[in-house]
């Protein structure tokens, strides 16, 4: 009978259990060399039945642990071994460690070694350099593969930095190792107004952030509204750089760039005007006003300390009221024309007068 039920029992072709023989001698059998035999013969079936400790044998069928474990394993060395534990808490298995290869090659080996790519194949490894085009991976030299961003994008360059943790995964229909850590560069889709690719956690609506709605352009958005657009202009070397301030100073707006004198332009659309709400301060020592075509209008006082030079003509709709110990009116050609001065100090003329002043 040997092995029934997961439980051995001694027969002797006549009685079974511990007492066989005990059984035989009760029933008046003499020692008989059949049923000697049989009885060792069903010793070795049951130890036939058994497993080795030595390897010699193997199951032939499926061996339930009862709610027990192996112990005392050591780590995998084939694909075909138990992983014990601790290979797979030290995420050694799918641990490529430090690649090498030409530049765009990452190339590294896995231990047990692979010998095909599997669909859903997962593994990581430390780059040893930066990508500066479209970049392969070659595992076990099992063969060059594709590696691209998450929505199978190609690699252009600067995704990938040197010294960096790179995680992907294989997709067989497309024979490409997909990156599904962060990489060097965040990329993002377009997004729009409505919906900004870039957003931020708390934003319910999801609707404020940045976007990327033309080519060379920058959105930042608020409450699905533009607030503000960069822009790229041809050849570009300077730029503008905001500056906050600490307390009693004033946050600074200021052109940078690799030219040495740079100009900051202010540029209102259309018939549009720069206005500044409060008061205007020029810390400078020359202040130009030059208008393209038509009048440089002052509406209201213009104060100035110091000395004014008029290139041009100066007209005025009202009265011009000089507050110096000395008012200088030179012309360096033709003659000076007045219509009614009132004067509150002395008036040095260099030239002719061609109207009635008055004291």
């Amino acid at each position: 009978m040997a092995w029934s039920g997961g439980t051995y029992t001694r027969n002797n072709g006549t009685f079974t259990g511990s007492t066989v023989w005990a059984q035989d001698s009760a029933a008046g059998t003499n020692i008989t060399t059949g049923n000697h035999d049989t009885h060792d013969q069903d010793l070795a079936s049951g130890i036939n039945n058994c497993l080795t400790k030595d390897g010699q044998n193997t199951p032939t069928a499926n061996l339930p642990m009862g709610g027990f474990k192996h112990t005392g394993a050591a780590n995998a060395a084939a694909r075909d071994s138990y992983a014990a534990a601790g290979q797979i808490q030290d995420g050694a298995l799918a641990w490529g460690g430090t690649s090498s290869g030409a530049a765009n090659v990452f190339a590294f080996n896995l231990s047990p070694a692979i010998t095909a790519y599997v669909n859903g194949m997962t593994v990581a490894f430390l780059t040893h350099q930066a990508n500066t085009s479209t970049a392969t991976l070659n595992i076990n030299s099992v063969g060059a593969t594709a590696l691209v961003l998450q929505d199978g994008t190609a690699l252009v360059g600067g995704e990938i930095i040197s010294g960096a943790i790179i995680e992907c995964r294989y997709n067989s229909s497309a024979n490409k190792f997909y990156i599904t850590s962060m990489i060097g560069r965040i990329l993002a889709a377009d997004g729009s107004l409505a919906s900004p690719s870039i957003t931020f956690w708390n934003d319910s609506n999801r609707n404020t952030g940045f976007a990327h709605t033309a080519e060379n352009t920058l959105d930042a958005v608020v409450g699905a509204t533009q607030a503000f657009q960069w822009k790229l202009a041809s050849s570009a070397v300077n730029y503008l750089t905001a500056t906050n301030a600490a307390t009693g100073a004033g946050p600074i707006l200021a052109a940078e760039g690799s030219d040495t004198d740079i100009d900051l332009a202010l540029t209102p659309k259309g018939a549009g005007k720069v206005k500044t709400v409060k008061d205007f301060a020029i810390n400078t020592n020359k202040f130009t006003v030059a208008a393209s075509s038509g009048n440089t209008l002052v509406a209201g006082t213009l104060g100035v300390t110091g000395a004014a030079t008029l290139s041009s003509t100066l007209g005025l709709t009202g009265n011009l009221t000089v507050n110096t110990n000395k008012a200088l009116i030179q012309a360096s050609s033709g003659a000076a024309s007045f219509g009614t001065t009132t004067l509150d100090a002395a008036l040095t003329v260099t030239t002719s007068l061609s109207s009635t002043l008055g004291s």
